[in-house]
């Protein structure tokens, strides 16, 4: 839909994947969580903003065929794994790279418990986009506390404060 494209765009004018430049008015529009028709079970409402993050297209076939994973615990908050555990997180502000350490995995499985427990928890599982498992649920606002600070990863806050991104 037109309106959603625009609405999406306006929200994030780039790619989300993590340190891309890509700003075309072309992107893909990538479901989060794999897309599910309706005749194969599907639910109702999986196209929309909570579910939808912009894409080139190499970018869309990386996330969807390899070991990369994307995680969406609110809209237009994007949080990525590499294939290697890095973890970044990417917003309208750009990427902020919370790195390979105890906070950066605290704040992944934080982010992975918000969301529906049917959710895949890596991209769609390297399947293709229509038989994907379908559902999301847009959580409350989520924060990770370092592990040395208590036992629970989730608390009612607001995410962290984003940090100015450069822009060539």
């Amino acid at each position: 839909p037109t309106r959603t494209r625009e609405a999406l765009r306006l929200r994030n004018p780039a790619s989300i994947f993590p340190y891309a430049p890509t700003t075309s008015r072309t992107m893909d529009l990538d479901h989060t969580t794999p897309y599910q028709p309706p005749d194969r079970g599907g639910p109702p409402g999986q196209t929309g903003l909570h579910n939808l993050g912009p894409l080139s297209r190499s970018q869309h076939r990386l996330k969807t065929f390899s070991r990369w994973t994307v995680l969406q615990p609110q809209p237009g908050l994007y949080l990525w794994r590499s294939p290697h555990g890095w973890i970044y997180l990417t917003t309208n502000t750009g990427t902020h790279d919370l790195g390979n350490n105890p906070f950066a995995h605290a704040t992944w499985k934080a982010a992975r418990r918000s969301s529906d427990p049917d959710r895949p928890s890596r991209g769609n599982g390297g399947r293709r986009h229509d038989r994907g498992s379908g559902g999301c649920k847009a959580g409350g606002r989520l924060a990770a506390t370092p592990p040395d600070q208590g036992s629970s990863a989730v608390r009612n806050a607001r995410p962290p404060a984003p940090v100015a991104a450069i822009r060539l």
